[in-house]
């Protein structure tokens, strides 16, 4: 039934599309109708290759050690660094959207009502939303933070809960073995989303680090130093 009424509208499309007179044939009517049942299947596989692309997508890889352990706080952690030749957060962005270019990674840039500055995708682990904030410390120095929000996808975030509040009502209603049964699949899909997070929040913060190199920062607390975090974290 869908696919019939798929075709009747195809036809009915045709049928009724503006021609020029000496196009008014069968033969124009029936490529039109073609057209516009294959439109949307064209567009659509072009979306599954893009999406397809952004999973396999593996993170270029840096030679550089990490400098930064950064500060996390929840899902995100906070990275600082400090240069004294006046670049701005524009520039360090910048850097940071070709290195995702380069690994395959979709950006989004913020359309001016967010509260981020660069989304990054991640295929089925989630996003990570990275707000940058620059403070002026006189003449051309410059502290720059990075602040990156991981988010779940809202694929893990529908595995999960789906598996997860029939196994609480299961538990509620003292069905053990039905609780057991979606508790497996709940506690795995959460395994994996966890697992897939992790390593994506690995591979963003190289790109950070390959970026900020790039841009000659110099990181304000080295990985191999333990420091307490810096009060103006809490602004970023």
């Amino acid at each position: 039934l869908p696919l019939a009424l798929t075709l009747a509208m195809c036809v009915k499309g045709g049928l009724g599309a503006k021609l020029a007179p000496r196009f008014e044939r069968p033969k124009a009517r029936a490529v039109i109708a073609l057209l516009i049942y294959l439109g949307p299947l064209l567009r659509g596989w072009t979306r599954v290759k893009w999406r397809l692309k952004a999973l396999s997508a593996v993170a270029r890889q840096s030679g550089d050690p990490v400098q930064q352990r950064g500060h996390w706080r929840r899902l995100g952690f906070v990275l600082s660094y400090w240069n004294e030749t006046g670049t701005e957060k524009e520039v360090l962005l910048d850097a940071l959207m070709r290195g995702c270019g380069a690994a395959n990674y979709p950006v989004a840039m913020d359309a001016g009502w967010e509260d981020w500055d660069l989304e990054i995708a991640g295929g089925p682990a989630g996003v990570a939303r990275i707000l940058i904030v620059g403070e002026n410390h006189g003449a051309d120095k410059r502290l720059l933070r990075v602040r990156t929000a991981l988010r779940l996808s809202l694929c893990a975030r529908i595995a999960v809960i789906g598996f997860g509040l029939p196994t609480v009502a299961c538990l509620i209603g003292g069905w053990l073995s039905a609780a057991a049964v979606f508790a497996i699949p709940a506690v795995a899909s959460a395994g994996l989303a966890a697992w897939q997070l992790s390593r994506f929040a690995r591979r963003v913060h190289a790109l950070v680090e390959a970026a900020a190199h790039e841009c000659a920062l110099v990181p304000v607390e080295p990985a191999g130093r333990r420091s307490a975090p810096l009060g103006a974290a809490r602004v970023v």
